[in-house]
């Protein structure tokens, strides 16, 4: 393993650097404190951090404590659309503008204390991080921006990525994709969390927020429920292309984050066939519960040929401010990124095609009336 790897080990260690001790105690508990032998350095560095967040987190309720549930916000506009389908290159280009505010990576992974540690935490991990991610060669440092479900995970332990360290668990786990088969407590807490780091993140930027998480894409009703004006942006891309990319990425990115040695119930074939499916179809049968002219609805494959136009019609479907004063800056963005390669993948065998055009028929035909007509077909909603 090469230093850029191990730096990016030690700052995800498991998507749990933020995580308090009392929670990670109960993680722990939950999973029967099964941490793999060749595992017990990551997981003894969560300890300790999770001991200085428990210490940091009471210096900050001292100056915060009162003020965070008061804060007024506005309604947050949510980037969504399943792993891999570009949904972090449309959350780059919105986050240009700066009439809005994100979370970035430092904010997301210490949820607790962010509002009094970024400063130190920020300058520690931009003085020894990469400049881009293992992963995919995207940029990377403490002021990008970054989904908000890390955050989610370490503020309520309930999230399906936990199905990454903790990978013997997976399906327990996967009832946090949708929430549709979680309780009515877990559903409820989760809802006071997003809303909190919301109010968090106000008092932070004082600006309207973009959020980005693909597991938001099948949370819908829970979203209305906390912010019942919230504006959504859903990306589709070619599922064959998704399915490619996401198995690329678990390949990479499992040996970052695992807690524990894998002993799955699924193949990985099944894992990404089965979350997919249950992730779109949740999408495709809530997605009426949003307002007329709440959702803007475009194609990645669009956003790549013509990424000013999309742009442009995704702001006048939803209203969002003037772009003309966004535009300049957009396209300097743009052209900053022009030399990016994205990862070379192969061709995905018949029988697995067959696969896909069968259980993932549905989320299939929408990419593809998304790419044969107006891109935006939530303008006329």
């Amino acid at each position: 393993m090469g230093l850029r790897s191990r730096v990016q080990n030690i700052l995800w260690r498991g998507f749990l650097p933020g995580i308090r001790l009392g929670d990670w105690i109960l993680l722990l508990r939950e999973n029967k404190f099964n941490i793999g032998r060749r595992y017990w350095d990551r997981a003894a560095s969560v300890t300790v951090g999770s001991v200085l967040n428990s210490v940091w987190y009471l210096f900050e309720m001292l100056f915060y404590g009162l003020w965070i549930p008061r804060t007024k916000y506005s309604p947050p506009l949510f980037v969504i659309g399943v792993m891999r389908s570009g949904t972090t290159h449309l959350f780059n280009m919105l986050a240009i503008d700066q009439r809005f505010a994100f979370p970035n990576y430092i904010q997301v992974m210490n949820p607790h204390t962010f509002l009094t540690s970024e400063w130190f935490f920020g300058g520690l991990m931009d003085a020894v991080a990469p400049k881009t991610r293992v992963l995919d060669n995207v940029e990377y440092g403490s002021k990008i921006p970054e989904e908000d479900e890390y955050a989610l995970i370490a503020m309520t332990r309930l999230s399906f990525m936990l199905s990454g360290p903790f990978p013997q668990e997976g399906l327990r786990y996967r009832r946090y994709l949708t929430f549709r088969s979680a309780s009515a407590a877990e559903v409820n807490r989760w809802k006071r969390a997003i809303q909190y780091f919301v109010q968090k993140l106000t008092i932070k930027h004082r600006r309207p927020l973009i959020l980005k998480s693909p597991g938001h894409t099948g949370r819908i009703r829970m979203i209305l429920d906390v912010f019942p004006d919230a504006k959504f942006v859903y990306i589709s891309r070619d599922p064959f292309e998704v399915y490619a990319s996401y198995t690329q990425m678990v390949a990479k990115f499992s040996s970052m984050i695992n807690l524990q040695e894998f002993v799955g119930t699924e193949s990985l074939e099944d894992h990404t066939v089965n979350i997919y499916k249950e992730l779109n179809d949740a999408f495709f049968e809530e997605r009426d519960l949003i307002p007329k002219g709440h959702l803007c609805e475009l194609s990645y494959e669009n956003l790549i040929d013509n990424p000013i136009e999309q742009m442009r019609r995704v702001y006048e479907a939803l209203d969002l401010p003037d772009f003309q004063n966004f535009e300049p800056n957009l396209k300097d963005y743009l052209a900053s990124i022009a030399d990016y390669r994205k990862n070379k993948r192969s061709e995905l065998p018949v029988e697995l095609r067959a696969r896909l055009e069968s259980e993932w028929g549905h989320a299939i035909a929408e990419w593809q009336r998304l790419n044969g007509k107006s891109p935006v077909a939530g303008a006329s909603r």
